[in-house]
């Protein structure tokens, strides 16, 4: 008897077996594929979460920064504004001065 006519024989008699065999291995192989499926949503799901905790950091740090920067920005404004006034100041006494002088100048030139 060959190998083929005793599987076909083994196969007459547990039929029923192999069926349920095969449907069982289908049933719990769908259900790994659900279980990856639903493990790999729940990463994706806290990677998420995490991603967007980190983005909210992030803005909040930025935002801070931007808050330093235009208060830094504005220190140094009124500072320059200042050495600008005090130095517009000294320039206007210094025309002053100078015309005073060529006054008194001229003045003095055409009473002399």
């Amino acid at each position: 008897m060959s190998i083929t006519s005793k599987f076909y024989a083994w196969m007459d008699l547990n039929w029923p077996i192999v069926l349920l065999s095969i449907f069982i291995l289908c049933i719990f192989l769908t259900g790994c594929f659900a279980f990856t499926v639903w493990v790999l949503r729940s990463d994706n799901e806290s990677a998420i979460s995490a991603i967007l905790t980190m983005r909210e950091e992030q803005d909040q740090r930025s935002q801070s920064m931007i808050a330093d920067l235009k208060r830094e920005m504005g220190r140094k404004t009124d500072e320059i504004m200042g050495t600008v006034s005090d130095t517009a100041e000294a320039l206007v006494e210094e025309v002053d001065e100078r015309q005073a002088e060529r006054t008194s100048f001229l003045t003095d030139e055409h009473d002399g």
